[in-house]
């Protein structure tokens, strides 16, 4: 690690990892801040202060050339995701909104279909997909998860609250007796994880765990992420300098 920066230098990732570079892509002005990828495609995006730096630009997996770049936020692009099943391609951005783009059959494998404005009340960090690709969760500063309808994005959306900034989500890869599953880590390093009720095609009723402090984090979780098995484990990494394991009973 290099002390002044604390970043990977190149050297020791070819020496140390079990993943070599195989490639570079180039296209963005500024340093990477998000990136996401399906089976086909890479999205990313930079660190941006305008709407000209605050695009995605995409490649394509099989040769990684430029596939296309897509237009709709004003700031960075915090976090992006594909939907499951590939349809779909969502962003969120510091200018407080989310754009949905799908796929299609062009030059440019998606294209914008849904912009939403100011749908929250400050940044939004982190998006997440239902794992039947149904319904899609999005997260704030402003202390809220909203849960919204791919098939009626004009509804207003399921909104739970939370007791501090929410800083990641993320759903689990299957259903609990029936029910989704979801985790949501908070600016201050609690982490929770909601149980949904109710049959509604998207969930209104959701129930609550904390876990434990004690074994919680001590500051922002950026990350969370559920393991794509059937073990009910999550993982978390924080500014405290440590990635957590949990075992978990939804």
């Amino acid at each position: 690690m290099d002390s002044t920066s604390n970043s990977v230098l190149l050297d020791a990732q070819l020496r140390h990892t079990l993943w070599p570079e195989a490639d570079k892509l180039y296209g963005h002005p500024y340093e990477i801040y998000a990136i996401a990828a399906s089976s086909s495609v890479v999205a990313t995006s930079c660190r941006a202060s305008s709407e000209r730096h605050a695009c995605i630009r995409l490649y394509w997996t099989h040769n990684w050339q430029p596939a296309g770049t897509l237009a709709a936020h004003l700031l960075t692009v915090t976090r992006m995701q594909f939907s499951p099943d590939e349809k779909y391609l969502l962003s969120a951005s510091r200018d407080r909104s989310w754009a949905l783009f799908e796929r299609t059959q062009e030059d440019v494998p998606y294209k914008l279909v849904h912009h939403q404005i100011k749908a929250h009340a400050r940044i939004v960090w982190d998006v997440a997909w239902s794992h039947d690709s149904m319904f899609f969760a999005t997260a704030s500063r402003d202390k809220s998860v909203k849960l919204w309808n791919v098939d009626a994005l004009g509804d207003a959306p399921v909104t739970l609250a939370f007791p501090g900034p929410v800083t990641s989500v993320a759903f689990a890869h299957m259903l609990s007796e029936g029910r989704y599953v979801m985790a949501a880590a908070l600016e201050n390093g609690r982490v929770f994880v909601l149980t949904s009720s109710g049959s509604q095609k998207v969930p209104t009723s959701w129930q609550p765990k904390e876990i434990p402090r004690d074994i919680a984090h001590t500051s922002t979780v950026h990350r969370i992420a559920w393991r794509p098995t059937s073990l009910w484990q999550l993982a978390t990494v924080s500014d405290d300098q440590t990635v957590r394991i949990t075992s978990v009973n939804p």
